[in-house]
């Protein structure tokens, strides 16, 4: 009995280590890939790639690129990573000579190799991917989503109105049958402001195809998004500014009549369009908001001004000075606060800060001193476009911008503006551009 009771526990015992040596892989290579991308960021002459190491041993990782096809080999295509510390963040920009690597609207073809124990080892293509940039059209429907995203992260359903003097910005397949290039913008976005819709700053009609156009297209928003526009009409030009207010009302607009000289601005300021002082406005869909006034640039005496009005809406410059000297040179928030009431101190009104987005100001309180010699300017800010005073155009996709303009948005939002606008759309069409 003995011996067959020790007989079946050999067995049993023969069998469960049988089991365990089968269960065991035959090597120690992991069940996960080596490398995981984890993200991807296209932006107009850039993009940027987000990536988590897996294993401990590896040694050594390259990205490559082609711009026809995957690269085959660890020795095919551009080397735009050689990298021995495990980064995990990679930008594929000429950082060192601070140029673009990459051209506008084309796709891109990448494939990442790494090696692993050994530098004389073979390396082992692990992930293909590609990546499109945008064109400059997408790049500013992309700074202005991602800057209604930020206000929106610091101040829950913070108002944003984006403003551009062409619509055509938002729209693809114009025409034919236009669409919509980003419905996530235009579902966030909360009105379009269009500047010089039917007069330009010289006081002069618009091109009539440019107005048939912008008219249409505006036509395709919803209509729970508020439409803004204004008419650069001088006060005492009757005609212009009867015709102007005419144009407003038949198309749906809310629109405001604006001389083209800063000088004397509220001396010669037309009368307010639907003036009613005792009405209330908390919001941009009310239906009792008739009216605003857009002031853009600093003047004199802007708050006690604006202070004696019955404006439904005020756009203004949230700085004081200009070019910017600070931060903190911003209309406080109790000067805001102040202008969040009509002339008789009880009826409320909405107040915006409007902020450009495709300037840069010499002497601003961003900008270095060495930036005045152009040869040593970085590259974001445009080389090619020239200007006629101390302004320069910016390349308003990339990230250094994006960096100096939400500092801007957190400080109008602790100053205690109802919301934003943000302007400058149409400078898209003033590239494509040369480095």
């Amino acid at each position: 009995m003995s011996k067959l009771l020790y007989l079946l526990c050999f067995i049993i015992l023969s069998t469960s280590c049988a089991k365990d040596y089968i269960d065991v892989p035959a090597d120690n290579t992991p069940s996960t890939d080596a490398i995981t991308l984890s993200s991807t960021y296209a932006s107009v002459d850039f993009s940027e790639v987000n990536l988590i190491y897996n294993w401990d041993n590896i040694l050594q990782l390259q990205i490559r690129r082609e711009s026809f096809e995957t690269p085959l080999t660890v020795y095919d295509g551009d080397l735009v990573l050689l990298d021995t510390s495990r980064r995990q963040f990679f930008k594929d920009y000429k950082v060192n000579e601070d140029l673009p690597a990459l051209l506008p609207g084309n796709t891109y073809y990448y494939s990442i190799f790494y090696t692993v124990d050994s530098v004389e080892s073979s390396p082992v293509r692990v992930k293909d991917f590609e990546i499109t940039t945008l064109t400059y059209q997408q790049g500013m429907l992309q700074l202005f989503t991602e800057l209604i995203d930020y206000s929106n992260s610091k101040k829950d359903a913070y108002d944003v109105i984006v403003s551009t003097e062409l619509v055509r910005l938002f729209f693809d397949n114009v025409d034919s049958i236009p669409e919509f290039i980003s419905q996530n913008l235009i579902n966030t976005l909360d009105g379009i402001l269009v500047p010089s819709l039917k007069y330009f700053e010289t006081n002069s009609a618009q091109d009539a195809s440019k107005l048939s156009q912008n008219l249409s297209l505006l036509s395709k928003f919803p209509s729970n998004k508020l439409k803004l526009a204004i008419d650069y009409v001088s006060s005492t030009n009757t005609v212009a500014l009867n015709d102007s207010r005419a144009h407003f009302t038949s198309n749906g607009i809310i629109g405001f009549n604006r001389p083209g000289s800063d000088d004397s601005l509220f001396l010669n300021l037309p009368p307010v369009i639907n003036e009613v002082h005792d009405s209330d406005v908390q919001n941009l869909t009310d239906e009792t908001l008739k009216n605003f006034v857009f002031v853009d640039t600093p003047v004199s005496n802007l708050v006690n001004d604006l202070n004696t009005t019955n404006y439904d809406l005020i756009i203004m410059t949230p700085f004081k000075s200009s070019p910017w000297a600070s931060l903190s040179d911003v209309y406080s928030y109790s000067e805001v606060q102040s202008l969040k009431t009509k002339s008789n101190d009880a009826n409320k009104r909405l107040v915006f800060a409007y902020i450009d987005l495709v300037r840069i100001w010499e002497d601003s309180y961003y900008w270095e001193a060495s930036w005045s010699e152009e040869n040593v300017r970085p590259n974001w800010i445009d080389k090619t476009i020239s200007t006629n005073s101390k302004d320069h155009y910016v390349k308003y996709w990339r990230r250094e911008w994006s960096a100096i303009i939400k500092p801007v948005i957190d400080a109008v939002i602790n100053s205690g503006y109802d919301g934003i606008v943000l302007g400058g759309g149409e400078f898209y069409t003033k590239y494509p551009i040369t480095d």
